[in-house]
């Protein structure tokens, strides 16, 4: 598990920033430099770094409700799409409510149940 009293070098902090910019996610880095992703959110705000809010593209979306439906658990579908849980739940709850559309189907049913809504 990684360790979030890790310090850092210098060097190593702007190794993260490239990666960062360069397109890494803050699990990946988390997992390179053996930190956790909270740390490196904290460390790549202190110089001012855009964060980039990456939610689930419609077809990750798709293919989540398809897991889920199978009965994949929300951690295990985020693991599998490099995602926090939360990220799948949100994007679930986004495909069943989105535009104020509700799912329709056994996928949509099945939520409905799981949420009790």
């Amino acid at each position: 598990m990684p360790s979030s009293a890790r310090q850092l070098e210098s060097q190593q902090v702007q190794e993260l920033i490239s990666g960062y910019v360069a397109g890494a996610t803050v699990y990946q880095l988390g997992g390179q430099f053996g930190i956790d992703r909270r740390r490196v959110s904290r460390i790549l705000h202190r110089p001012g770094v855009p964060m980039r809010r990456r939610g689930l593209s419609l077809c990750q979306i798709d293919e989540a409700v398809r897991l889920y439906g199978e009965g994949w658990s929300l951690a295990r579908i985020g693991g599998q799409m490099g995602v926090d849980p939360t990220t799948v739940l949100a994007g679930l709850r986004g495909e069943m409510w989105g535009c104020g559309i509700r799912r329709a189907g056994a996928t949509g049913a099945m939520l409905n149940a799981v949420w009790d809504v």
